[in-house]
């Protein structure tokens, strides 16, 4: 999954989780388990976005020799290169060329855009969960060295009295308790069976590892707010549906006069454990309590349209992004079509690269393409190379939905051999109206020698273009020798085309 899919999909799971997480005592339970299964839903996203690391597609040359190579690369464009800008040291200036500018230089490293928000993902992941942990840790310790309370009958599960506690809360498990803070011992014993039944009725149900997924997902997605704020609704709605549990059978303004009393404190196991005070807005707890469920048809009317605006955003996104990597692009094979009697087809794309320099895997040449109506950007990367005197490059492709080269070429990985080195390449395309469209490498660093493929020293004659291009027929040869001859050899770094 693509990063900006997970994102959106995210959000419009989190705004409907957020309005099943309305703070509204109706329905409470089964709203909070359904917020459960959204939660699960995202944790899925987690898990799909990193189970696809390759963020940016890629498709190695060797593999796209043979037409079975359907790998189409993605990488986001870069903004940075600005049409006829030349900032690359040593490089000659050609008209309606810029050879790479600096700031765009990166294509030439490992890192990307996505390699480094996924970097800073893993980061704050890391801090977010750590901090959990700590929580946890914490909650383990007081639960483990507090003082047993006497055994009473009146009480469904052991207690434990901690002075580091500041408000009672449930430690879940086999070993179940209420960790509450030492001074519940002089508490009235009715307070002490209110709280009881509390927690009683979270442990039932399984309330808090549910509360522990939702803190899970809040740092898988530390950077989202909606995540964050339809966990702690779901947390509300737990404490709703337990406090109405206890009211039935007792006080109810009894009970909210006790949360009163003893809702000063913030629970120092918030973030692993279900509270009975003092882990929740305690002002609304009192409210539906005091004033039963008025706003049940209003949590209905606003969870319908926050649902229905989520989708309805979801939906006019999803129009503005490309649905697959190859909706821009259909690839057909290394095979080039003829130029002649116009069998090169409208949309047709051809992409013919001479590399001169050590053969290596990191090696690659990427042409950015554009969709009209979404302007997404997107990049064919091809891995690889080969050297010219063992193969020259060449691949076709089906232009997808009106999509076009922008201009913009990126070299990495090149490593020069001899005294004339770099990548030269040649862009063919015939756009919606039947219009041959073509640019060139140019501007390559200055020598004593000629850097112009199929002139001295890089000259081919036929015999040699027949060797080094084996996938080739005859008139495909020709239409790949128009396509390059004529381009000069550039090095690494991110190139514009202002005239096509």
């Amino acid at each position: 999954m693509q990063p900006e899919w997970w994102l959106l999909v995210a959000s419009a799971v989190a705004a409907a989780s957020i309005a099943l997480a309305w703070p509204s005592p109706w329905l409470a339970r089964a709203r909070a388990l359904a917020v459960s299964l959204l939660q699960l839903l995202l944790l899925a996203l987690v898990v799909l976005v990193l189970a696809a690391p390759a963020t940016e597609w890629r498709t190695a040359v060797g593999a796209a020799t043979t037409p079975a190579a359907d790998a189409v690369p993605i990488a986001p464009a870069s903004d940075s290169l600005k049409s006829g800008e030349q900032v690359k040291p040593g490089s000659a200036t050609a008209p309606g060329v810029a050879t790479p500018s600096a700031a765009d230089d990166r294509s030439a490293l490992p890192w990307t855009w996505r390699t480094l928000l996924l970097t800073v993902w893993i980061v704050g992941f890391l801090i977010s969960g750590a901090r959990l942990i700590g929580g946890l840790l914490r909650a383990r310790r007081l639960r483990r060295e507090g003082a047993r309370l006497p055994f009473s009958e009146e009480l469904s599960m052991p207690w434990v009295l901690h002075p580091a506690c500041e408000a009672p809360f449930l430690w879940p498990g086999p070993r179940a308790a209420i960790v509450a803070p030492a001074a519940a011992a002089t508490w009235p014993p009715e307070w002490r069976c209110a709280i009881d039944r509390h927690e009683a009725v979270h442990r039932r149900h399984g309330d808090g590892w549910l509360i522990l997924l939702g803190q899970l997902i809040a740092a898988c997605y530390w950077f989202h707010p909606l995540v964050h704020w339809s966990v702690r609704g779901q947390r509300l709605l737990f404490e709703f549906a337990c406090d109405a549990a206890v009211a039935r059978h007792g006080d109810r303004r009894g009970y909210a006069e006790m949360l009163l009393a003893l809702g000063g404190g913030e629970a120092p196991h918030a973030p692993v454990t279900a509270g009975a005070v003092g882990s929740s807005p305690l002002v609304k707890r009192i409210q539906a309590l005091v004033g039963g469920q008025p706003h049940a048809r209003i949590t209905v009317l606003v969870a319908t349209l926050t649902a229905l605006v989520a989708m309805s955003a979801a939906a006019l996104a999803a129009r503005q992004l490309p649905s697959d990597p190859l909706s821009l692009v259909r690839p057909v094979g290394p095979a080039l079509s003829s130029y002649r009697y116009h069998e090169l087809n409208p949309g047709r794309l051809q992409l013919v690269a001479f590399y001169d320099g050590e053969p290596r895997a990191a090696s690659s040449i990427s042409v950015e393409l554009r969709a009209p109506q979404s302007g997404q950007r997107v990049w064919l990367t091809f891995e690889g190379l080969r050297k010219f005197n063992e193969e020259i490059f060449t691949w076709e492709g089906q232009l997808l939905g009106g999509a076009e080269p922008t201009g913009r070429v990126r070299i990495a990985g090149h490593v020069g051999d001899g005294i004339v080195d770099g990548v030269g390449y040649g862009v063919v395309w015939r756009d919606r109206a039947g219009n041959f469209r073509i640019f060139r490498s140019a501007g390559g660093a200055m020598s004593e020698y000629p850097n112009i493929v199929c002139s001295w020293p890089l000259a081919l004659d036929e015999p040699s273009w027949i060797e080094r291009t084996p996938m080739l027929a005859d008139w495909g040869r020709e239409s790949a020798k128009r396509a390059l001859c004529g381009s000069q050899l550039v090095g690494d770094g991110a190139y514009s085309h202002i005239d096509r």
